[in-house]
């Protein structure tokens, strides 16, 4: 009877290679995620921008306390 003794070698150096494509995949999705809030943060204030320049050009006695 055979036995394959070269079996668990194999798999071991498949692992790191496995790890490595798991870390960087979650790598990848957390700086989309990122990458996605600061564009909507980005939007967000150019929406707002004209908002913010008249009350820049009120000065302060046109804030409301």
């Amino acid at each position: 009877m055979m036995t394959r003794i070269d079996s668990p070698p194999s798999r071991l150096r498949k692992l790191p290679l496995l790890l490595t494509l798991v870390g960087l995949l979650l790598l990848f999705v957390w700086l989309g995620l990122k990458g996605w809030r600061i564009y909507q943060a980005a939007a967000s204030l150019q929406a707002r921008q004209d908002e913010a320049r008249q009350l820049i050009a009120g000065g302060l006695a046109g804030l409301d306390a």
